[in-house]
């Protein structure tokens, strides 16, 4: 056998350090672009790495995520095939696996890579393992509908007019806007289609087609929009009676750091609903909207709060005869985006709905509008004939108008609660109280005879509980039955039931005034295996007590420890914390504090904050409270 040559060695030995190099390289760009949400163009860096270093999983779940996000969905079920099969890994794959596994209605396989999360977040899990069996129920009803999708080849006849699909992104336009604003087609249309509202931006004007509001994005895969953090910015522009308009001026409370899309201008021009990924929302895209003053001037967006809004993402918003509609991914659906609606009566909104299978399937529907004539349309992505993104037509939907009832703010209402000598008291109680609602992650929407959704009022949480401790409630049995609800090892001590939120949110404002400031509204449902009566109401008290008194010496100062804060503290796992003291609620600008006490002096409280730093709440602090109000303390 001949030897290599001193100089031929040296090259292949080159050669191969050439090419780890080039492949270090080539993996480091893939990361790059990962990092700025370039999935489509970082993918092909993670196949060639993957390829090269099969047992590296975390790498694999990013090709994977790369490939859901750019709506290559066949390689990506292949990663996730593959990757499932190995022990060991982020329990966010499975979660990510299962979320793809809805969109091609394989329900029961995806409730069993949600229930493989549970060990990551038992609640959330929970919740989506619930939605599937919610699809399968739901998905299989047959539809009292007719449902077609719109010729692209033939113009659409809209409000008497014919407008040609052809025209460049006319799908979003016309289902954002003109639809739902029985408004004539303005001369400018093509316009707007063509040069404004690009990609997966869309345009939407008032009733008199004096104001156009668009936003712009160059990206036409809706799944990119949705993880890109920046790129997609709202303008208005003012029509000139020729049909003209001067350029766009930017909604004056953009952040070009972040995404602000999906607007909807009502009829009359003074409200718009957006959606934006913008800090302080509840997760994802938010819906928000800003009202114009009489000076013309926007006012600063207002989040439509936690009834809405949710962990994950809410866009296209339109709003009809008192209903508003949006697309989320996240309220209990059948799959991507599905499409919801919630009634507003009042200052008061109703539970958020599913409007069901006469419009939503597995695959995203979103930009949903309906005509004067009650037929809906909305653009979807669900497998066709031409295997493209398309609108969608559905007539003999039910909607109901709900614009002819009577104001909530009366109804169902006990009239102990709302008369001042003799008079209604009008209350805007929503506004005041919105950010102190949620949802039970084990709230199920299951049909056919099962119990629809009640609201309590939760006083408090506690580990340990057990019934020597019933008779400290009896002082809340004026406001309504006792409940001790149990979960995650805690039980919650709940006021109830009430049939609306209405009623709930009376009686929060009264158990607030007299001293109850943790105290918030949850919605859940009858269920006997959770939820026991341990105290009835004492129908003879009077609805308004005196000023509850903590048992402790009330000149005395008490030392608890602040642990964290949360917009829906139910999610929160107490089980981590339980052994370390008293677990409180508190809460303060819609978010919960939670909070362990009570120690006696602040020696104890420390040794509790070196624990829950070694846990990972790195930012726990010691807090006294006095007079029902709590301080950060300063051992100074």
């Amino acid at each position: 056998m001949n030897q290599l040559s001193p100089r031929l060695m040296i090259a292949l030995i080159f050669c191969a350090a050439s090419f780890s190099l080039l492949a270090q390289s080539d993996f480091k760009i893939g990361q790059k672009l990962f990092k700025e949400a370039q999935y489509e163009q970082a993918a092909p860096y993670f196949a060639k790495h993957v390829e090269s270093n099969p047992g590296d999983y975390e790498t694999a779940a990013k090709l994977a995520l790369c490939y859901k996000n750019s709506a290559k969905d066949e390689q990506a079920l292949n990663v996730y095939a593959k990757l499932c099969k190995n022990e060991g890994l982020d329990p966010e794959i499975y979660f990510s696996y299962a979320d793809l596994l809805k969109t091609k209605t394989q329900f029961e396989e995806a409730r069993t890579f949600f229930a493989k999360y549970s060990v990551k977040n038992e609640a959330i899990a929970r919740y989506f393992m619930q939605s599937c069996d919610y699809a399968i129920a739901e998905l299989s009803k047959p539809s009292n509908c007719d449902l077609a999708q719109v010729d692209n080849d033939a113009p659409l006849s809209l409000n008497g007019n014919e407008i040609s699909l052809k025209s460049p992104n006319s799908k979003q336009v016309i289902a954002a806007s003109l639809i739902a604003n029985p408004n004539s087609v303005p001369s400018n249309f093509s316009q707007v289609l063509s040069m404004e509202a690009l990609g997966q931006g869309n345009a939407t004007f008032d009733e008199s087609n004096k104001t156009v509001i668009y936003s712009k994005m160059s990206q036409s895969n809706l799944k990119t929009v949705l993880n890109q953090k920046s790129g997609l910015h709202i303008f208005i522009s003012k029509i000139q009676s020729n049909g003209t308009w001067a350029e766009g001026e930017a909604f004056p409370y953009l952040d070009s750091k972040y995404s602000h899309g999906f607007p909807f201008l009502t009829q009359d021009g003074q409200t718009l609903y957006f959606s934006s990924n913008q800090p302080g929302g509840y997760g994802g895209f938010d819906i928000y909207k800003s009202e114009k003053d009489n000076t013309g001037q926007w006012s600063a967006p207002e989040n439509l709060g936690s009834l809405v809004n949710t962990p994950g993402n809410e866009v296209s918003p339109s709003y009809t005869n008192s209903s508003l509609y949006f697309s989320s991914d996240w309220h209990k659906g059948f799959g991507g985006l599905d499409v919801f609606r919630i009634n507003r009566r009042g200052e008061i909104w109703s539970n958020v709905e599913n409007i069901g299978n006469c419009v939503n399937s597995a695959k995203d529907e979103y930009y949903f509008s309906i005509d004067r004539e009650g037929n809906s349309y909305f653009n979807s992505n669900r497998e066709n004939k031409t295997n493209t993104e398309g609108i969608y037509k559905t007539t003999r939907i039910k909607i109901s108008n709900f614009s002819s009832e009577a104001p909530i703010e009366t109804k169902g209402i006990s009239e102990k609660s709302i008369l001042v000598n003799n008079k209604a008291q009008k209350l805007d109680l929503y506004s005041e109280y919105k950010n102190e609602i949620y949802d039970d992650p084990a709230v199920v929407e299951k049909p056919n005879g099962q119990q629809e959704k009640v609201y309590f009022i939760q006083i408090t949480a506690l580990s340990n509980f057990n019934e020597t401790m019933y008779s400290r409630f009896n002082k809340f049995a004026s406001y309504g039955n006792i409940y001790r609800v149990e979960s995650d090892g805690v039980s919650k001590i709940r006021i109830g039931i009430f049939q609306t939120l209405n009623e709930a949110l009376e009686q929060l404002r009264i158990v607030k005034k007299n001293g109850v400031k943790d105290a918030f509204i949850i919605g859940d449902i009858m269920d006997n295996n959770r939820v026991q009566l341990i105290i009835s109401a004492n129908t003879s008290a009077q609805s308004k007590v005196t000023e509850i008194q903590d048992t402790e010496d009330p000149n005395s100062v008490i030392y608890k420890v602040r642990v964290a804060e949360f917009k829906a503290p139910d999610w929160f796992d107490s089980a981590k914390i339980s052994d370390l003291g008293k677990i409180e609620h508190w809460t303060k600008s819609g978010w919960t504090i939670i909070m362990l006490g009570n120690f006696k002096t602040p020696a104890e409280a420390k040794v509790a904050v070196s624990q829950l730093k070694s846990r990972g709440f790195n930012e726990a602090y010691i807090c006294t409270e006095q007079d029902g109000k709590i301080y950060k303390y300063n051992e100074n």
